[in-house]
């Protein structure tokens, strides 16, 4: 029977069989397909394959979008990733009280 497990290489959350390696599917990607995969936290090095960490590889551009130059923690290997970044924030919930919110169009008010 298939339960959440977490994934051994990124942490994230995989649905593997108990009997299968605990790898979600991204990262099994990674591993498995040699053309231009996506992952939410980890960089592969097209050279050797090693797979790292982006806030390791990146530090502080690791949310900077755009074009980002990457050195192999492994091979030494220099390349290029793409970053592309979203923010999304969410506001509490407000106590109801019976009165419409005053909406803003002003930006920064």
């Amino acid at each position: 029977m298939s339960k959440a497990r977490r994934c051994t290489k990124c942490g994230g959350t995989t649905w593997a069989h108990e009997d299968m390696p605990a790898l979600c599917g991204a990262c099994t990607r990674m591993q498995t397909d040699p053309t231009e995969v996506d992952h939410e936290r980890l960089l592969r090095c097209p050279a050797c394959g090693y797979m790292e960490g982006a806030k390791d590889a990146l530090g502080d551009d690791e949310y900077s979008d755009g074009d980002q130059d990457v050195s192999c923690g492994k091979c030494g290997h220099d390349y290029t990733v793409r970053v592309d970044v979203s923010v999304l924030y969410t506001s509490p919930a407000r106590p109801e009280t019976g009165e419409r919110p005053q909406v803003s169009t002003q930006e920064g008010a």
